[in-house]
C-alpha cells in the first residue's frame, strides 16, 4: 500500500496529514496546517469556493503531498447518515 492523505477541512484551518504503512502499522510521514482563507467548510459563494481551491492545491505543491488516496473529514453537521 502506498501513501493516503487525510484532509481535515475545518472552519479555521485546513490541516492535511500524509500516512505510510510500516509494518502493519501506519506511520505519519507528515503533518501540516494552513489557515482555512474563507472561514467556511463548504463556501456558498463561487469567489470563496475558489479561494479554498486556490489554498489546497498550493498547499499540495508547497509540501509535495500526493494528490491520489486522499480522504476527506467534514463537520458531522455537514454529514447525512439513514441508518
Amino acid at each position: 500500500m502506498k501513501s493516503a492523505i487525510g484532509i481535515d477541512l475545518g472552519t479555521y484551518a485546513i490541516k492535511c496529514v500524509e500516512v505510510q504503512p510500516v509494518g502493519s502499522s501506519p506511520r505519519v510521514v507528515k503533518a501540516v496546517s494552513v489557515p482555512n482563507p474563507v472561514g467556511a467548510v463548504i463556501p456558498a459563494q463561487q469567489k470563496d469556493r475558489d479561494a479554498l481551491i486556490t489554498t489546497l492545491k498550493q498547499m499540495f505543491k508547497e509540501y509535495t503531498l500526493p494528490s491520489q488516496n486522499i480522504r476527506i473529514g467534514l463537520p458531522e453537521s455537514l454529514v447525512s447518515t439513514k441508518i
